[in-house]
């Protein structure tokens, strides 16, 4: 029986209007994408994102089944904003957030 890989976006967001929030690589999500690969192999399909328009556009296109989303002081607004998006086009699809700065009303 052949499964779909389970969909997933891992993001670190990052505003780049007028200069990056972090201009750190996002180590924290390649850590736990490599981890899932390694575990799952090949029934796992991992994206990673930094930057918004990029998440913007892939959701437009392609929804995952999970995203997940690394959270800290300068990005909360964003992740809340964007896990709202994501489970209004699926309902159904799980957010997961994660981080230093989760916030009390967290989504």
């Amino acid at each position: 029986m052949f499964m779909k890989p389970l969909k997933i976006f891992l993001c670190d967001l990052t505003y780049n209007t007028v200069t990056l929030s972090t201009e750190a690589f996002p180590l924290n999500i390649g850590y736990i994408a490599s981890y899932t690969k390694m575990q799952f192999n090949e029934n796992v399909k991992i994206t990673l994102f930094k930057y918004i328009e990029k998440l913007e556009a892939a959701l437009e296109t392609s929804l995952p089944d999970i995203i997940g989303f690394s959270n800290y002081a300068w990005n909360r607004q964003i992740s809340k904003e964007l896990s709202k998006i994501f489970l209004e086009k699926n309902p159904n699809g799980l957010v997961v957030w994660g981080g230093p700065n989760l916030p009390p009303d967290y989504p």
